[in-house]
């Protein structure tokens, strides 16, 4: 593969199924511990549709774990690498050669790395059916997709934006501000707060503070929530800070737990937070001074 690798506007996917898509899931959602790696496609309930290679590339890995049930990897020609699990099956030689290793090994859980090139694949070929096995909680694929160069996991929303139908907002649905200790007072109080999004009475600060959001996004034909894209923070009209849940590492992961409280994003950067995703422009973390009498 010459050239570099492409980015994700460069590169392009057709998508997974030949029917509308609707998400359970979506990328970066705050999980326990780690962030949602890839997005979650409905399946209208049942299982066994037809699962398509987005791109031209090969089969790089084949697996049955307890874990994720039937997962496929396809390493693709463009630059990109995905995961597919919770599938119910998978198709043609690779079919036959998984139960023949599973006879063979007299176990369920198998794993088999083919030679690049051994299953090629192009775009729109079945190369699965859709499932739920494994740790699932309904009938869905969910889809990791990967930057082969960097092993980042990415947002696979990039590629997949014309066929989706939405046109619903994100919605806030509460803040929380976090005066930092020694150094910042939130209504007579330097604890953490919750507010709602149009507190009944103003909101009085005085020092060092950090603010917080929870946001929720929405989709058409689903009454699912889902993770935000963007946060921005704005001080008097001046941007501070700026979260974009686009990409990261699996290093990356476990420093959720120093973004996030809850389910509230910290517009503010906490020290020793590495996280790519987190963009303070105000020279101070993302933090606000409150240091004069006036409505900010």
């Amino acid at each position: 593969m010459s050239g570099g690798v492409a980015c994700a506007q460069e590169a392009t996917f057709s998508p997974p199924f030949d029917f509308p898509m609707i998400f359970s899931g979506n990328f970066g959602e705050i999980r326990a511990n780690h962030f949602h790696g890839g997005l979650d496609f409905k399946t209208g309930g049942t299982i066994g549709k037809p699962v398509r290679a987005l791109a031209e590339g090969y089969i790089s890995r084949i697996r049955v774990t307890h874990g994720s049930g039937y997962v496929l990897d396809v390493t693709y020609a463009n630059g990109y690498k995905t995961i597919n699990r919770h599938l119910s099956a998978f198709v043609g030689d690779v079919a036959r050669r998984v139960e023949d290793l599973q006879y063979e090994k007299e176990t369920w859980e198998v794993e088999i790395v083919p030679e690049p090139g051994e299953y090629a694949v192009k775009a729109g070929q079945v190369i699965a059916l859709s499932g739920n096995t494994g740790y699932s909680f309904g009938p869905h694929l969910h889809l990791d997709v990967f930057e082969a160069e960097t092993d980042d996991y990415v947002d696979p929303m990039a590629f997949f934006k014309k066929q989706v139908k939405d046109n619903v907002a994100p919605r806030a649905e509460g803040i929380m501000l976090f005066p930092q200790p020694g150094r910042g007072v939130v209504d007579g109080t330097s604890e953490r707060r919750a507010f709602p999004l149009h507190p009944k009475q103003p909101i009085t600060a005085w020092g060092t503070v950090g603010a917080g959001i929870r946001a929720y996004d929405y989709m058409d034909g689903a009454s699912n929530r889902y993770g935000v894209h963007t946060v921005v923070l704005e001080v008097d009209s001046v941007e501070v800070f700026r979260s974009v849940v686009d990409r990261f590492s699996e290093e990356e992961n476990r420093m959720i737990n120093s973004w996030t409280y809850g389910q509230y994003m910290k517009s503010f950067i906490e020290p020793g937070n590495t996280l790519r995703m987190l963009h303070a422009s105000n020279g101070n973390r993302g933090l606000i001074d409150i240091n004069e009498e006036r409505p900010y």
